[in-house]
């Protein structure tokens, strides 16, 4: 079974991002240093044998960065049997951890500011994730719909859709086993 570390980073050819953070200077390349220590840390303490996918273009803002990403992930998901676990470039491990065969279904591991958002009563923050080869496809379906939507004005739309993926399962399961 293929274990696979995804992170990105796309250089934003716009200035805006979630506000103008021209006057920041070169945003790119003081992500790729980021990038570049916390990996470090991932190597280090992510155990299980895991290849590292990189997905590092030029993408026109924010919102176009996050929405490949989800369909790079699905598309690589789809690819073969596979588990993938996502890492945010800012996302360092300070002690061994395991994720991959962990979990038979889509993951993420921390709440974000604000706890609840939207109808999603718990919002949890979209840097950590982890996609078993277990997962259903009908959770993938789930978000595909939404994301073929894709909200360009709303940043957060991809931590949103993820969200509501990772609930809707839990939903799921909730639903049969009353029905049992």
């Amino acid at each position: 079974m293929k274990n696979y570390l995804v992170r990105s980073l796309h250089k934003i050819t716009s200035p805006e991002w979630f506000k103008d953070r021209s006057d920041e200077g070169d945003i790119y390349s003081k992500y790729m240093e980021m990038h570049e220590l916390t990996l470090k840390s991932l190597k280090k303490f992510v155990g299980g044998d895991w290849e590292l996918v990189f997905y590092n273009e030029e993408t026109d803002n924010i919102r176009d960065t996050f929405r490949k990403n989800f369909f790079e992930i699905y598309d690589l998901w789809r690819s073969e049997p596979c588990n993938i676990l996502y890492c945010g470039i800012d996302v360092q491990a300070i002690a061994p951890v395991d994720f991959f065969g962990q979990f038979k279904e889509f993951r993420m591991f921390n709440y974000t500011d604000p706890k609840e958002f939207q109808d999603c009563p718990h919002f949890f923050n979209a840097d950590i994730r982890y996609y078993p080869h277990e997962m259903s496809q009908e959770v993938w379906d789930f978000g595909l719909e939404m994301a073929n939507n894709w909200d360009m004005e709303e940043w957060n739309t991809e931590q949103v859709i993820l969200n509501k993926m990772m609930w809707h399962r839990s939903e799921e399961h909730t639903s049969e086993l009353q029905s049992h």
